[in-house]
């Protein structure tokens, strides 16, 4: 992660940019809280997700297309997606010619 301190008091991080490369995959699946990529952090396990690391106002379903970043814990070594945000292709528009 990348920064600069603010030049008044109190002092805070500003122009704050993540330095973590994004990864893309699809939803494989959702149990309650938390769900699951086709993205494999280790050998045969696919990557975990919490629901609230999910980009707000964001809901996600079976097969949609996400960007993520991957996370590991310190304390236990194990790998999580961190920064999930939905994939979106285009708006669709309906347009209605008149006759």
């Amino acid at each position: 992660m990348t920064f600069q301190v603010s030049a008044s008091e109190p002092k805070f991080a500003v122009c704050v940019k993540s330095t973590r490369v994004k990864q893309r995959a699809f939803v494989e699946a959702l149990k309650g809280d938390f769900g699951f990529l086709s993205f494999e952090a280790e050998e045969g396990k696919k990557l975990f997700f919490h629901l609230t690391e999910v980009e707000a106002g964001d809901t996600l379903m079976q097969g949609d297309e996400v960007e993520f970043v991957v996370a590991t814990n310190k304390r236990n070594g194990k790998h999580s997606a961190c920064c999930v945000r939905k994939i979106r292709y285009g708006t669709e528009y309906h347009c209605f010619l008149p006759r």
